[in-house]
């Protein structure tokens, strides 16, 4: 497994209570609708991710793009959470992509890797800017921003970010009922 998809939940995960409820539905919609794809889907209360068969990246991209109840989703690379692993990856995933400026950003939930997310950005683009040519920082309208997300077991490595429809997952909400005014044979504009 190299690349996943990396889903975020957004509003999902501020309902306290019923985080669960949603969290498990939306797992549950993902499921149905990949049924027929080779996939593994893997939760948790922040994330969900989908481990695929590189061949069908594009449709199944084109299915999650279209299920309520995400807010974003990206193709990321996973890997070890270690400095030389990630800077492996890093370096040679942006050496295949083009680009004039970039931004490096670095999330670390894992507070026992030694590097401080600032430390670590500088540390990347330092080395991005050693090694590829023409390039330079730009932390306010990046041609390619990089988003390195540590962990405790494995280590996320995204570039670029997909918006979800967003919403509730279905079957999550009350049925509602539309009424229009006029009567049934009103012309509806």
């Amino acid at each position: 497994m190299d690349r996943v998809i990396l889903i975020k939940y957004g509003e999902l995960s501020t309902k306290k209570a019923n985080r669960n409820f949603f969290i498990n539905t939306l797992y549950k919609n993902l499921k149905s609708k990949l049924t027929g794809f080779e996939v593994k889907i893997h939760k948790d209360r922040a994330r969900m991710y989908i481990e695929f068969l590189e061949k069908d990246l594009d449709s199944i991209k084109n299915i999650v793009s279209r299920i309520f109840g995400i807010h974003t989703y990206h193709i990321a690379y996973i890997v070890e959470t270690r400095d030389n692993v990630i800077q492996d990856k890093v370096l040679s995933a942006v050496k295949e992509m083009d680009f004039k400026t970039f931004k490096v950003e670095t999330r670390r939930s894992n507070k026992n890797f030694p590097i401080h997310s600032q430390d670590y950005n500088r540390i990347l683009g330092g080395l991005i800017l050693k090694n590829i040519d023409s390039v330079s920082v730009d932390v306010h309208n990046p041609d390619l921003w990089i988003t390195v997300e540590i962990r405790d077991t494995n280590t996320f490595i995204y570039f670029n970010s997909y918006k979800g429809s967003g919403g509730y997952p279905v079957g999550t909400q009350q049925k509602g009922m539309l009424m229009l005014s006029g009567g049934i044979d009103s012309p509806v504009v």
